[in-house]
């Protein structure tokens, strides 16, 4: 198996939709928005519905993740693989290859969706910990400690 370097991953990520900011700390000031980020601006301005295929494609792409997820919970990081994820759902693992080039990408996403949800959480309980203490900072970091033993994975 490959060894990846997921934080690397989540930071370029991060870094790339943080630069399309207007007031981000990654762009200097006075400095033009990319063209990407320009498009990104206008198509925000235009609502558009998606189309069955679409939905159904986004539905099926969490649900591929989703199960990945159980089967790592379940059994371990060795049990993940493209057929059994395909058998459990009840697809062919080529059909797979459809919603992600490998194997390592369909991890990257799933382990991208777990740092999002305790990003998520640990926010949660410093802003909790925040209103409830007065702005304590001791307070806050036991909050954001205390998260992990919460979270299931």
């Amino acid at each position: 198996m490959t060894s990846v370097n997921f934080a690397y991953t989540v930071n370029a990520c991060q870094a790339r939709l943080s630069g399309c900011r207007q007031g981000s700390p990654n762009r200097p000031a006075g400095r033009r928005l990319p063209a990407s980020c320009a498009r990104q601006g206008q198509e925000a301005n235009v609502i558009q519905a998606l189309s069955r295929r679409d939905r159904v494609r986004t539905a099926t792409t969490q649900e591929i993740k989703q199960t990945a997820r159980r089967i790592l919970v379940q059994d371990g990081a060795d049990a993940v693989s493209l057929r059994a994820i395909a058998r459990e759902m009840g697809m062919t693992a080529p059909a797979l290859y459809r919603y992600f080039g490998s194997h390592e990408e369909l991890i990257k996403h799933v382990i991208a969706d777990i740092f999002t949800e305790l990003t998520d959480d640990l926010r949660a309980a410093i802003e909790a910990a925040g209103t409830a203490s007065g702005g304590d900072l001791t307070t806050k970091v036991i909050a954001a400690m205390t998260i992990g033993y919460q979270s299931p994975a």
